[in-house]
């Protein structure tokens, strides 16, 4: 059986999409560089930009929290940036939210939530951590403090007041895993809405005790994984727009992302993305010891591909006209015209076609590309350096790029019969 790879699976990066966010890249290697690890009495002590640790056990222990917190802070204001500009405003989050990295035994002692908020919304994360836990965090740790980082974040931003809270869990959770699809081994359940929630949601806590990235909704987590990357992120531009009706509304028991819910749930196709989270992805086999920048190449053309066909870009096709004409002997005599010659492909054509869809949002393998991501779209489609050139056959579309090295890379997008959710990109390289 074939062995087919799909384009959301990728493990490794895109160049061209690593190439925009060097700027961010470098600041955050910045911030991680500034990071000092304080002795103190009992422990060690790192200050961030947004977090105060205190860990009792171990210097790395502290400084690789650090990063964890400080990665999920900004995982999470990109997320937030599709609805929200609150965390925009001067020092928000600045050495707001301590953390505590702990025994157990001395963390119940003193009676510390894994998330409190206090009435003048001082924020403190804790950590259990064994005695001889040495050097680096597990992944279960790093989840716990990716997720704390993240619901601190939305209540700082004043967020969680208007959002039902299975969407905070639920965004909460997606950071925590890095937009993966969170596991569990429960079915799949409807998350609390709305109208089963009582009004006291709203009301601001003076000391409240929340989970991290385990949820008050379980399954919350993978209904947002769902509505942001399922289906080829087809339910995300919606979502986004329901989540921002929510913030921009006033208070009540039936929200815009709720009513947003209830609609796609009714003809959600979930249990398919569940078993298969590549679904409407492109799937190829790649070759064995294939060179890391042609496998780059071939995921950037597949996206490329995907859109192309996702949005019915296909060849202009004018019809043939027959002529019929008598003789003066009465013969009838036909004739048929050529028709008008096919235009080639164009990837301006095709930018045009993709910006005037209206809002569309897709899996680049890398992450999700928006349509209002206008850069990152002329990017991917290489207009301005010119990468493809295009050409149709037998009505598909036909990209072909060459790389520095002279080698070339044509590739193509044709149906699967096993399983037609899953077109096949087919490449060839010479």
């Amino acid at each position: 059986m074939r062995r087919l790879t799909c384009l959301a699976n990728s493990s490794i990066h895109n160049v061209r999409y690593a190439a925009l966010m060097m700027v961010a890249v470098i600041a955050a290697h910045a911030n991680a560089a500034e990071y000092e690890a304080r002795p103190l009495g009992h422990g060690w002590q790192v200050a961030t930009k947004h977090f105060v640790i205190t860990c009792t056990l171990d210097r790395e222990v502290a400084l690789a929290a650090a990063d964890q917190l400080e990665s999920a802070w900004r995982d999470t204001a990109s997320v937030a940036d599709r609805f929200t500009d609150t965390h925009h405003r001067d020092r928000f989050g600045a050495g707001a939210i301590g953390v505590l990295i702990d025994k157990p035994r001395h963390i119940r002692a003193r009676q510390t939530a894994p998330l409190a908020f206090d009435a003048n919304d001082v924020v403190m994360i804790r950590l259990e951590m064994n005695e001889s836990t040495r050097g680096d965090l597990s992944d279960e740790q790093s989840k716990h403090l990716r997720g704390a980082a993240s619901r601190a974040f939305f209540h700082l931003a004043e967020v969680d007041q208007k959002l039902p809270s299975w969407v905070t869990d639920g965004l909460s959770q997606y950071v925590a895993n890095r937009g993966n699809l969170p596991t569990s081994d429960r079915e799949l359940a409807m998350p609390t809405t709305a109208d089963e929630r009582s009004n006291e949601r709203y009301r601001r806590p003076t000391q409240e005790c929340i989970p991290t990235h385990t949820a008050r909704d379980p399954n919350a987590g993978r209904w947002i994984a769902y509505l942001l990357n399922g289906d080829d992120a087809l339910h995300a531009p919606a979502t986004l727009t329901a989540i921002r009706q929510t913030l921009d509304g006033r208070r009540g028991s039936t929200t815009a992302i709720d009513q947003h819910f209830a609609n796609v749930s009714k003809n959600h196709d979930i249990a398919a993305w569940l078993e298969d989270p590549q679904v409407d992805q492109p799937a190829w086999e790649i070759p064995e010891n294939q060179a890391e920048n042609i496998t780059n190449a071939q995921r950037e053309m597949a996206v490329v591909l995907k859109l192309a066909k996702r949005f019915n870009y296909t060849p202009d096709q004018r019809p043939q006209v027959k002529i019929i004409a008598v003789t003066r002997e009465n013969e009838p005599v036909s004739y048929t015209s050529p028709g008008s010659k096919q235009r080639p492909p164009s990837m301006n054509e095709l930018h045009r076609k993709l910006t005037a869809s209206g809002d569309w949002a897709t899996s680049t393998g890398d992450g999700v590309l928006h349509s209002s991501d206008q850069r990152q779209l002329r990017v991917l489609l290489g207009l301005d350096e010119h990468r493809y050139t295009a050409t149709w056959r037998e009505g598909n579309l036909v990209l072909i790029q060459r790389l520095q090295d002279g080698t070339v890379i044509e590739g193509t997008l044709s149906e699967n019969a096993e399983n037609p959710r899953r077109p096949l990109a087919e490449f060839e390289v010479r």
